[in-house]
């Protein structure tokens, strides 16, 4: 089963837009067949039967969190409702439809981009002040320049930013966790550990999502 899943997960490529995006003539084949299937879909009362009277694949069904899949994707996934049905999507040698099973129980999550790194072997306390204070006053004042300001420091500091995707409560230590639960959008928060300073920016305050969203595949291959 869970070769399956990652299966599913590996070949979740591309959302397809009909308008936006060239198909091969097999490729268009399978997508216009799971469109037609969406309304039988989303009314089926026994979703199990449906899939093995529809599918090309056997029942089964695969979980998501948030930041598995592209994010338009991941989008459709995480805004619909139980019931509904998102795609169809393509893969390599398969197009899928998926029904939305169950959602998780929300959890609380934030979401932070890394402005800067101060590493544990920068010893200079001076300058680690000047660094803290230049970046937490450029975010509070929301300077688009900040991410060109600090790629200027990053050879000097060794720095490689990243928005640090979704932290949910359950991934964090106690300290870090209070730290960026109490933040609010645009506020930044100055961390420390054993490996230096993280200086971010909270591009997403803290609210509740479901952490994780069950879905059953429709399945068709592109032949």
């Amino acid at each position: 089963m869970k070769k399956v899943v990652f299966a599913i997960i590996s070949l979740l490529i591309c959302k397809t837009a009909f308008a936006q995006m060239s198909l091969t003539a097999a490729e268009k084949q399978a997508m216009d067949w799971l469109q037609t299937k969406t309304k039988a879909f989303k009314a089926s009362k026994n979703d199990s039967l449906f899939v093995v009277n529809n599918s090309e694949k056997p029942y089964y069904t695969v979980r998501f969190s948030p930041g598995d899949q592209k994010e338009d994707i991941d989008k459709e996934i995480f805004s619909a409702k139980v019931g509904d049905i998102v795609g169809p999507f393509r893969g390599d040698t398969f197009c899928y439809s998926f029904k939305v099973k169950k959602f998780s129980d929300p959890l609380t999550r934030v979401r932070a981009d890394l402005i800067q790194f101060i590493p544990k072997s920068f010893k200079d306390e001076a300058e680690i002040k000047k660094y803290i204070d230049k970046y937490t006053a450029l975010i509070k004042k929301d300077d688009k320049e900040v991410y060109k300001i600090a790629l200027k420091d990053e050879e000097k500091l060794a720095l490689k930013r990243k928005d640090l995707g979704w932290i949910w409560e359950t991934e964090t230590d106690k300290e870090y966790y209070e730290q960026v639960y109490a933040a609010e959008k645009g506020e930044p928060v100055v961390i420390r550990n054993a490996k230096g300073i993280f200086i971010l920016n909270i591009s997403v305050e803290k609210h509740k999502a479901p952490y994780k969203v069950e879905l059953i595949p429709l399945v068709k291959k592109i032949d």
